[in-house]
């Protein structure tokens, strides 16, 4: 058997991961030691919030990470 390169792997594990940045947020959550805000998460991978939103909400759809919106000290996190 061939030995694949890694974006075919990737594109094999799951088509969403090829994007980079999903790659990105996917290995920031994996490493953090408990679930991170949005608002880390920015901070972290340096996207704009519609950016770091869109890409959220891809994963979510395809149920590789759960959004979960909450008000802390009536500001939503």
């Amino acid at each position: 058997m061939k030995p694949m390169k890694p974006a075919e792997f990737l594109e094999s594990t799951h088509a969403l991961l090829a994007d980079r940045v999903r790659l990105a947020i996917m290995a920031t959550l994996a490493a953090a030691a408990e679930p991170m805000d949005f608002s880390a998460l920015l901070d972290a991978l340096s996207l704009t919030k519609g950016n770091l939103s869109a890409h959220c909400q891809k994963l979510e759809d395809a149920g590789l990470l759960e959004i979960r919106k909450e008000f802390v000290d009536r500001k939503p996190r």
